[in-house]
């Protein structure tokens, strides 16, 4: 992968944090009220958290570590930070959407 620089590495994490977000905005009228949380061995939920604690606890976390990389990076984002940055919001996604089909 070739190095981008700081500016481009930020301008990628916003544009997915701002994906994020209103991806998560579409997706919340359709959440239940109820969404889980926690998972046991069996694969029965364990807990389960209200879907504004779910969404903005889910929008907090994703921005949090994409400010954290920004802000301690001097020159780039290393490779991981950035790539972790970059992927949680799908995994988050991918995670909560996945509440619409668990009951």
């Amino acid at each position: 992968m070739e190095k981008l620089d700081r500016k481009t590495q930020i301008r990628i994490l916003s544009i997915i944090f701002i994906m994020l977000v209103i991806g998560l905005a579409i997706l919340f009228p359709f959440l239940p009220d109820k969404v889980p949380m926690q998972y046991s061995l069996t694969g029965s939920v364990n807990r389960y958290a209200d879907k504004w604690v779910a969404v903005l606890g889910a929008i907090g976390i994703n921005g949090a570590l994409s400010l954290y990389n920004i802000f301690t990076s001097e020159d780039v984002i290393p490779a991981k930070n950035f790539i972790v940055s970059a992927v949680l919001p799908i995994v988050t996604m991918i995670a909560i959407g996945a509440a619409l089909f668990i009951q």
